[in-house]
């Protein structure tokens, strides 16, 4: 067992979720992550993520978009890179 403290969690996308980090947040603690495209992230940012890998995204290099969740505790963003990256996070 870990000593009660303020943790940030990092993690990769086999669990990152934005119910996940909803729920440690709710317990005090941050997270982030990279997101795959059917984890629970906004629609418009799977989509593209789908749509980049036939290059057809709409991104240009290095743009970011940042949309938060409905209740504006969890943040999911996304930018193009090489390829596209959506991640989400918990300040």
């Amino acid at each position: 067992m870990l000593p009660p403290a303020v943790y940030h969690v990092f993690m990769d996308n086999l669990f990152s979720s934005s119910d996940l980090f909803l729920s440690l947040r709710q317990h005090g603690h941050g997270a982030t992550g990279t997101a795959r495209a059917n984890c629970g992230i906004y629609k418009d940012l799977a989509v593209s993520k789908n749509k980049d890998k036939l290059g057809k995204s709409g991104y240009e290099f290095n743009e970011i978009r940042v949309i938060p969740t409905a209740d504006n505790q969890v943040n999911q963003i996304a930018w193009k890179d090489n390829a596209r990256v959506v991640y989400v996070d918990r300040f």
